[in-house]
């Protein structure tokens, strides 16, 4: 993938983060405020919402492929080798945040 491309990547990831974080910030605002949008009842009144799962499952991907993507391209402008070393890596450490990620969507804790 070219350089160009890739930079294109991390901008139009970082306006969708944008707009998946605004859809997210109106669930934690619409209870009435943040402390209630915390409380257990409410959350798990918030993750019954379909609209809710999606927005969370969205933020989740596009996250990690931005944050990730990130990290990738400031390690090949480091050091072309160090970011041909590093990919692989930052690609099995994505595939497993991601998995984790959603198990907790799904509400299935590994983590106590």
């Amino acid at each position: 993938m070219r350089y160009s491309s890739i930079v294109k990547w991390q901008y139009w990831t970082a306006i969708i983060l944008l707009l998946v974080l605004s859809i997210h910030l109106i669930f934690r605002i619409l209870p009435g405020s943040y402390d209630k949008s915390l409380e257990y009842n409410q959350v798990r009144e918030n993750y019954g919402n379909n609209l809710y799962v999606v927005t969370l499952t969205v933020l989740l991907f596009v996250a990690l492929f931005h944050g990730f993507n990130g990290l990738r391209v400031i390690l090949y402008e480091f050091s072309p080798r160090l970011g041909r070393i590093a990919t692989p890596i930052i690609l099995a450490l994505g595939v497993v945040f991601a998995i984790l990620g959603l198990l907790t969507i799904a509400g299935i804790y590994i983590f106590p």
